[in-house]
């Protein structure tokens, strides 16, 4: 929770929300965007109180279709890249902070091939989504699709179950 302090070698870091109109804005070093900023006068705001040397970050889970309003306007961005460095699950950002990754077996074991894992476990997948309308492809129509072949438990906005915790 905002505000926190972590020690490290280079001394202090210290998180904590800084209002625009703060102190703490202009005295930030770093300032880490997360989520969507869609009002223009708030960047042309954010832009003039920027210092030289801050370093902006953007980061974000989301794919580049569904956060496109999480940019600046384009004229805002004409002849300078507003951030300085992204914190996203692609690769090719600065800091990539990837979903999961695949690892294989080490070693495989043939016996497994004739395993029916449909009859040993009564449920076979999960999905969880609260985002249901993708810009994309419609997953939660595919995941619908897939449930006719296949159980599935639904949670979420998108889902058809509740969590119980």
């Amino acid at each position: 929770m905002v505000p926190e302090r972590y020690d490290c070698q280079n001394g202090i870091v210290n998180f904590q929300r800084a209002d625009i109109n703060s102190f703490k804005f202009r005295r930030s070093k770093v300032v880490i965007f997360a989520g969507g900023l869609k009002d223009k006068s708030l960047w042309k705001r954010l832009l003039a109180k920027r210092t030289p040397r801050q370093i902006w970050v953007f980061t974000t889970d989301e794919s580049p279709l569904t956060t496109m309003d999480y940019i600046p306007p384009k004229q805002y961005n004409i002849g300078r890249n507003i951030f300085n460095v992204t914190y996203t699950y692609h690769s090719k950002s600065d800091i990539s902070v990837p979903y999961g990754r695949y690892q294989p077996y080490a070693t495989f074991n043939d016996d497994e091939i004739d395993v029916d894992y449909h009859k040993l476990h009564h449920k076979f997948a999960m999905w969880m989504s609260s985002h249901c309308d993708t810009i994309s492809w419609d997953r939660t129509k595919f995941v619908k699709d897939l449930a006719e072949y296949m159980p599935i438990d639904r949670f979420g906005k998108c889902g058809n179950m509740t969590a119980k915790m």
